[in-house]
């Protein structure tokens, strides 16, 4: 009998628990956008993404390190852009469409230089270099602020891949190196990213919040979990960590609120939540948890994710451009809380 379960993410596996996670990430982010009350922590979802994301890719790069002895540099990129890359086009232009009829010149210069900051993968250093506050009320007018966390994601996977293989190369081609070299690696990476989060969090907040290396950690911490193999006497632990998970991720969406210092410590908690709630369905998809995020509607809300949260901001913000600047409830549910998720994506 063994006494590790394995963590790798198989390539062609699926896991539906994860789109519930992912369907948990998208509404809480929606719903805190829109601003229906109790959700004030809903910012969290886009960590939840993160991940989310170093989770399953960065388990099957290992897989298709210590696999094929290679990774692929060209497919990589080439199914991130088939992933990502019609759905963002189709809703920028959309956009550019609708701006067109909403917004005033200078408005539509300003939205202009945003999308160029999209196009070149730092949307996320426009809005810091712009002063461009998250939680200030004048952002509720800024058409693709949502776009700064795709930006901070493709910065981060610029650099992850070339590290593994530069991991590999220095291992001498050795898988069994590579196994053994790459957790100290991620551990690096995760303490050092995590310090400077902390750090500047409370002396430079916009920063911590808007860089791609204050986030990094984020994204070890679900390719730590990727990678570790679990002890098989875990197992009967499932539920266990699901459920802690699910009470942590519950828990920040509803309990953290836009005047606290974020990232901050309070970070630590969608994190960990989500860390928990991926392991309980590694140790045993069967589990109470795991089970309840694989059923429907939250795996249909899971796949179509990333279109929700394409569409739904910049229908917010034009038509809070349109309303004068003014928040209306019955309006930003319309806009954007039922007909995006309809988009591809």
């Amino acid at each position: 009998m063994s006494l590790h379960l394995s963590s790798s993410v198989n390539a062609g596996s699926y896991r539906p628990d994860i789109d519930g996670l992912r369907a948990l990430a998208v509404l809480a982010v929606v719903l805190f956008h829109i601003g229906v009350p109790g959700f004030g922590g809903g910012f969290v979802g886009v960590d939840i993404f993160f991940v989310i994301s170093g989770f399953l890719i960065s388990g099957l790069l290992r897989q298709e390190l210590l696999s094929q002895g290679r990774i692929d540099f060209k497919a990589f990129y080439a199914r991130r852009f088939r992933r990502l890359g019609p759905a963002l086009l189709l809703m920028v232009c959309v956009v550019l469409l609708l701006s067109y009829f909403v917004l005033l010149p200078d408005d539509q210069n300003k939205l202009g230089r945003e999308i160029r900051g999209v196009a070149l993968l730092s949307a996320n250093l426009h809005f810091l270099q712009h002063a461009f506050d998250y939680f200030n009320s004048a952002s509720d007018l800024t058409v693709m602020l949502h776009t700064w966390s795709l930006a901070v994601e493709e910065q981060y996977y610029l650099a992850w891949p070339f590290i593994l293989w530069g991991l590999y190369r220095l291992s001498g081609r050795q898988p069994d190196k590579v196994a053994r070299s790459l957790p100290p690696l991620l551990w690096l990476i995760f303490a050092a990213s995590l310090a400077y989060c902390l750090w500047l969090s409370y002396h430079e907040t916009p920063r911590a919040f808007y860089l791609m290396p204050t986030r990094a950690w984020e994204f070890a911490a679900g390719a730590l979990l990727a990678i570790t193999p679990l002890p098989a006497c875990w197992k009967p632990h499932a539920a266990l960590a699901g459920g802690v998970g699910l009470l942590l991720l519950l828990g920040s969406v509803l309990g953290l609120n836009e005047a606290m210092v974020f990232p901050g410590v309070i970070v630590l908690l969608p994190v960990l939540g989500s860390v928990l709630f991926l392991l309980g369905g590694q140790l045993n998809a069967d589990n109470p948890v795991s089970r309840l995020a694989a059923r429907r509607p939250w795996t249909d809300i899971g796949i179509l994710s990333y279109g929700f949260y394409l569409w739904h901001w910049p229908l917010l913000a034009l038509g809070r451009y349109w309303g004068l600047g003014e928040r209306s409830l019955p309006r930003d549910l319309l806009l954007g809380g039922c007909w995006p998720c309809c988009w591809p994506g």
